[in-house]
């Protein structure tokens, strides 16, 4: 299978990550980190783009997208490159603190991706999330 083909197959698993039937979200849910596991960069970078491709993309997409890069980060840290952290620090970051309203579960979703690339990368989170309140 070639890299455009995973890479198709990835971004369709990410376009359906948030359907209706519940036994259906987890099983891609699953698929997804088990594809993450072999083509860890991949993933990231395609649910990244993803989310930044598609502003308006629904709010509970977004928590399962959130949801999933932390879920395949955690199992490989030590695979999370400079480049990919930083794109991500940045998103989580603006999805964190996109609404003024309170919104437990997505602010949650994102704050847990940022506590999950922190461990690897505590000052770089620190330093977005001091440039983002140092208002």
């Amino acid at each position: 299978m070639s890299k455009s083909q995973i890479e198709g197959i990835i971004d369709s698993l990410i376009g359906a990550a948030n359907d209706r039937e519940d036994v259906a979200q987890k099983a891609i849910f699953k698929s997804l980190v088990d594809i993450g596991r072999k083509k860890f960069s991949i993933v990231l970078n395609i649910s990244h783009d993803f989310l930044v491709k598609h502003s308006k993309l629904s709010r509970s997409h977004r928590i399962v997208l959130l949801k999933l890069m932390e879920a395949v980060i955690k199992e490989q840290i030590e695979e999370l490159t400079d480049q990919i952290a930083h794109k991500l620090i940045t998103l989580a970051s603006a999805e964190l603190t996109q609404s003024q309203d309170v919104i437990p579960e997505w602010q949650s979703a994102a704050s847990n991706l940022l506590s999950t690339i922190g461990k690897k990368y505590a000052k770089d989170v620190m330093q977005e999330l001091l440039t983002k309140f140092h208002t």
